[in-house]
């Protein structure tokens, strides 16, 4: 038998090499993820399975289509507005058309889609066009509905509460018939700046517009409603004028002095505080008193603005005709100066009010049948404090609430030399510089008495 020949073991090994080389490399296993400090290392997720593609085609048409339906429907606003689609819908569904076209479009270039991406884009370009002309349309809208007269058919009152928000406003106008729609009021409010609403009562007129009523409650323009205080009224008249007042609000406040607010008609708004009223009240005081005081006649015999106050409200008492006033002032400073004693029937009343409060009524003294009458004897010589038939000099306050006029003529008398003064029997006084002259006056007017007694007499 014969031997193989010997094999030849580089070229054998030389071609393992070369088939080698001509093999892929195996694919690599990816490297795990280094786990996070403090995390416990898993088994490595697998991958998501990718989405079929017919699956991805049908969500970009579908959001395509969305789009495509708003814009549609948008086309059809004259019949939806004829069917009471409301204006504010309209303008929330022209941004959904735009929304929707984005969102279409964005799906479909993901998707290379390129019909679904042209056509989402065009409805993105409708959806803009179709926004804009809705805005451009509801500008017109709001102009027009804001001046468009309003429902009511007559001029009626409304009240905004102190505190409270425009939201509440309009509901309320709206409930009581005096707008068509709170939102277009809370709209129009924002137009014109957002101005407060300002609290108080307002006269709306007969078929004002929103636009109307807005304007008139910014202003503040609210019902002014007069509280009148007669001048020569008492502290205590004028806090039962304050208590019983509706228009007012709030709790009556403590009583302040007599003779420390100033009478007159003041104009306030509904709701107005009792506190807030009495107290303007007693600034006006102080300010008319400051401002007459350093007006006065030199040399009277008055040291304070209170004694200026105090014999004012006797001048305020005496006489309700404004151009008697300096006269009777004059008559007391005249007294004063000598010194000689005030004898003033007013502060025998005053007097007998406060220590008898059943004998008065509303500072006037009365009888028990509640009729007014004249001063009683007895009561010219009871000495109360106040009576100046029993003191020297002015009382020790006020006997009432003295007005401008009177506090005007108290700080600037007449010139004259008069010491006595006695009804005329007409509403008015003549004067007298000596017991002669008065004691005339007396009698005349006893005689003017007696005659109108036998009248009323024979009237009967």
């Amino acid at each position: 038998m014969s031997n193989p020949p010997p094999r030849d073991w580089d070229k054998e090994l030389a071609e393992i090499d070369k088939l080698i080389a001509r093999q892929p490399a195996p694919a690599q296993p990816p490297a795990p993820s280094r786990p996070a400090s403090g995390a416990v290392a898993g088994p490595a997720a697998l991958p998501a399975p990718p989405v079929p593609r017919h699956r991805l085609e049908l969500t970009g048409w579908l959001r395509v289509l969305l789009g495509l339906v708003l814009g549609v429907a948008m086309t059809q606003w004259p019949y939806a507005h004829e069917c009471g689609l409301n204006l504010y819908l309209y303008l929330g569904a022209a941004a959904a058309v735009v929304i929707a076209g984005i969102w279409g479009a964005v799906a479909a270039w993901k998707r290379q889609m390129a019909v679904a991406h042209v056509l989402s884009l065009l409805i993105t370009l409708w959806g803009a066009v179709l926004a804009g002309a809705a805005a451009i349309f509801a500008f017109f809208y709001f102009s027009s509905a804001i001046g468009r007269a309003g429902p009511n058919p007559d001029a009626r009152t409304f009240v905004v509460e102190r505190g409270a928000s425009g939201a509440e406003i309009a509901a309320a106008l709206e409930a009581e018939g005096l707008i068509s729609d709170a939102l277009l009021f809370r709209i129009a409010n924002r137009l014109r700046g957002g101005s407060s609403l300002q609290a108080g009562e307002y006269l709306i007129p007969a078929r004002a517009s929103v636009g109307q009523i807005v304007e008139l409650m910014t202003s503040g323009e609210a019902l002014q409603h007069a509280i009148t205080f007669p001048e020569g009224i008492t502290i205590a008249a004028a806090m039962k004028i304050l208590e019983e007042s509706e228009v007012l609000t709030g709790d009556l406040p403590a009583t302040p002095p007599e003779g420390s607010i100033l009478p007159d008609t003041y104009h306030v708004q509904r709701g107005m505080t009792r506190a807030a009223l009495l107290q303007q009240m007693m600034e006006a005081h102080d300010a008319a008193v400051e401002e007459i005081w350093a007006r006065r006649q030199p040399n009277l015999p008055l040291r304070t603005p209170d004694d200026l106050v105090n014999l004012a409200s006797i001048v305020e008492r005496e006489t309700a005709i404004a151009a008697e006033r300096p006269m009777v002032a004059a008559v007391f400073i005249n007294r004063l100066r000598r010194p000689m004693r005030l004898e003033t029937d007013p502060t025998i009343i005053y007097g007998v009010c406060l220590r008898h409060p059943d004998r008065c009524r509303d500072g006037r003294l009365v009888d028990a049948r509640g009729n007014r009458r004249t001063i009683r004897q007895s009561e010219i010589e009871m000495n109360t404090g106040y009576n100046t038939y029993r003191i020297d000099g002015l009382p020790p306050t006020p006997i009432a609430n003295p007005g401008r006029a009177a506090l005007e003529a108290t700080a600037n008398p007449a010139q004259s030399d008069a010491i006595f003064f006695v009804a005329d029997g007409t509403g008015g006084h003549v004067f007298a510089s000596t017991l002669a002259e008065h004691n005339a006056n007396v009698a005349r007017w006893r005689q003017i008495e007696a005659q109108r007694l036998a009248e009323e007499r024979a009237n009967r």
